[in-house]
């Protein structure tokens, strides 16, 4: 005679399959986001952010806040100067709550700036707000540890 072997029933709580999918595209905004910018892409780096955006980067190491607007101005200045751009995220973790996300990840970057060969680790932290249906960056703070 032969067992027959059920697989365990479980509990999924309300709405944990949703938290799942809408991290899995969170994640999938950032990676696509540091695409682009390893291409030097502006317009595609600029199209995952909100209207209103805060930042703080690398090369200033303070905080900017404005319009969408601004922070396109700042790429297309910073890209001027950088040449071989290669990006790398690990180590994800997403929290999403209603209409907001925030996605925490290291950061890994090797470019030429100015002529100059830069490596960079960071740990990184990007803020969600969907906007439109859509989720956008509201906030992106990421800087170096060297």
């Amino acid at each position: 005679m032969k067992k027959i072997l059920r697989a365990p029933s479980f509990n999924i709580p309300d709405g944990h399959m949703e938290r799942v999918q809408m991290s899995a595209e969170l994640e999938g905004i950032v990676t696509k986001m540091f695409e682009d910018l390893d291409k030097l892409d502006v317009a595609g780096v600029i199209s995952v952010f909100a209207d209103q955006v805060q930042w703080v980067d690398e090369f200033t190491r303070k905080w900017t806040r404005g319009s969408k607007d601004s922070l396109e101005a700042f790429f297309s200045d910073a890209v001027k100067a950088i040449s071989k751009m290669e990006s790398k995220s690990s180590d994800f973790h997403t929290v999403v709550s209603g209409d907001s996300g925030l996605v925490t990840f290291f950061l890994t970057q090797t470019y030429t700036y100015e002529g100059n060969n830069v490596e960079l680790e960071a740990p990184t932290t990007i803020a969600f707000v969907r906007e439109g249906g859509a989720w956008k960056v509201s906030m992106l703070h990421s800087i170096p540890l060297t």
